[in-house]
């Protein structure tokens, strides 16, 4: 008895039995290990050896898996990226220089100028000055009728500015005695010599780069 009887006995009958052609003819078979077998017998050999094959490649496929390492991840860190800095604020110095290297001829020219003006309002003739000649100041004079009253004088100034492309020098004499450009607003003042001579006021300098009357 080969090995297909001892492990199927009832299966080989039942195989015969189907394998028989009609007609009483002789079944088909194969010869195997020297012996004869049927299409069935043959066709189900070939299936159980199927499954023995596969069940064998599972347990191979899990144990190759199973001695196989995890490849390690390398996790990168992101390069920090750096703030944007804050650019130094320029000194004074350097601010004038920018400020010159942009202006034409006639704008630094103009700069070099400080002009009278009649009046005690904004006029035609002070505006063409402070924007189209670019001067660099105003003199408030009271020959000129400039300075009238203290409300008056700081609206003027305030206009002048408005006009400027940059800041004005707003200046005036205003020595005391003789020379007050502004005793409309703040009247007579005794002269630098007068009060010189009384030996009376003096001035000290306080802490802080302050002047101080005594």
């Amino acid at each position: 008895m080969n090995q297909f009887d001892k492990t199927f006995p009832l299966v080989k009958d039942k195989i015969r039995k189907r394998a028989m052609l009609p007609g009483g003819g002789k079944p088909r078979h194969y010869i195997s290990s020297g012996r004869l077998l049927t299409s069935s017998a043959f066709t189900l050999l070939m299936c159980c050896l199927l499954v023995i094959f596969s069940g064998c490649a599972s347990l191979l496929s899990g144990v190759t898996s199973g001695a196989s390492q995890p490849t390690p991840v390398i996790k990168l860190k992101p390069t920090p990226t750096s703030s944007p800095t804050t650019p130094a604020p320029l000194t004074n110095s350097e601010l004038a220089q920018r400020i010159v290297q942009g202006m034409s001829l006639d704008q630094k020219l103009g700069q070099m100028v400080i002009v009278e003006f009649y009046g005690a309002t904004l006029n035609s003739d002070l505006i063409h000055m402070i924007q189209g000649k670019r001067v660099s100041g105003v003199l408030i004079e009271n020959k000129n009728g400039n300075a009238q009253t203290r409300d008056q004088l700081v609206a003027l100034n305030k206009a002048m500015q408005a006009q400027a492309h940059m800041p004005l020098f707003i200046t005036t004499d205003f020595e005391g005695g003789l020379v007050n450009e502004l005793r409309r607003i703040t009247g007579e003042r005794s002269s630098e010599a007068t009060i010189g001579a009384t030996g009376i006021h003096r001035w000290r300098i306080l802490p802080g780069a302050m002047l101080r009357q005594t």
